[in-house]
């Protein structure tokens, strides 16, 4: 009986803090910042389960708890910056800038196409990188190192998770897509031994240890944002009054 009663006050006291709702890594975007004339700069899209934003240049959120390591592994982890919808074996797809003070360096460490990491071949395993409708395509995968420790929360919308982590932040820039490049899926992962090593072609069905989940990634959308609307109706506007005064 009073193990039971000790059962229950240790379900209450971690279900109300919510940090084993915490995925071990996740992807996504500050749901507080707007554009000036109010609209939110990113927004959850229910349907892809997925962190949405439009505008050219954003700022991405990683998070992650201590599960995303296996203890004593260094806390490296993989961001993989891939072209949607799928455009062939078509390198340089897309143009990106990212800036992070974690980053190993700024240009990616590994390209090419199909399903990222091209040296995980393990299919059946949960936490290889899933292709969820994505892959196969270009993609680009940036190596950092999750320096910022602090509280972090579930990202997701309608979720009250929040514990201790590591956090960091992408200042991203899209230069340019392919015209048959409508956005840029990211995605995150970590690696059995903290470090990948990336120069290693060879196949390995254990290389993958975490990954973040559908419903904690993040995709940019190729379209006009709010303010280019603003710009374009206000031009057509006045071509029309231009054409009157003419007529």
């Amino acid at each position: 009986m009073k193990f039971m009663k000790f059962a229950a006050f240790v379900a209450l006291m971690f279900g109300s803090t919510g940090l084993y709702a915490l995925p071990a890594l996740q992807l996504g975007g500050d749901s507080t910042l707007t554009y000036p004339n109010g609209d939110p700069v990113w927004t959850y899209d229910l349907t892809e389960e997925s962190w949405m934003v439009s505008a050219g240049t954003f700022d991405l959120l990683a998070f992650a708890t201590d599960a995303a390591w296996k203890p004593g592994d260094t806390r490296y982890a993989y961001l993989v910056a891939a072209a949607v919808p799928n455009p062939g074996d078509i390198g340089d797809s897309f143009d990106l800038t990212i800036s992070n003070n974690g980053l190993s360096q700024t240009a990616p460490i590994v390209s090419g196409y199909g399903n990222p990491p091209l040296q995980d071949v393990d299919d059946i395993n949960d936490s290889s990188l899933s292709p969820h409708g994505i892959y196969d395509t270009y993609f680009e995968i940036y190596e950092f190192v999750f320096d910022e420790a602090g509280p972090i929360y579930d990202l997701q919308p309608g979720e009250d998770g929040q514990g201790s982590g590591y956090s960091e932040v992408f200042s991203i820039t899209v230069n340019s897509l392919l015209d048959d490049v409508s956005g840029v899926h990211f995605d995150l992962f970590t690696v059995n031994g903290g470090q990948w090593d990336y120069t290693d072609a060879a196949p390995d069905n254990d290389l993958v240890y975490k990954v973040a989940p559908f419903s904690h990634d993040a995709e940019y959308e190729k379209v006009p944002e709010p303010g280019i609307l603003a710009l374009f109706s206000a031009g057509l506007i006045g071509l029309v009054l231009a054409r009157k005064r003419i007529v």
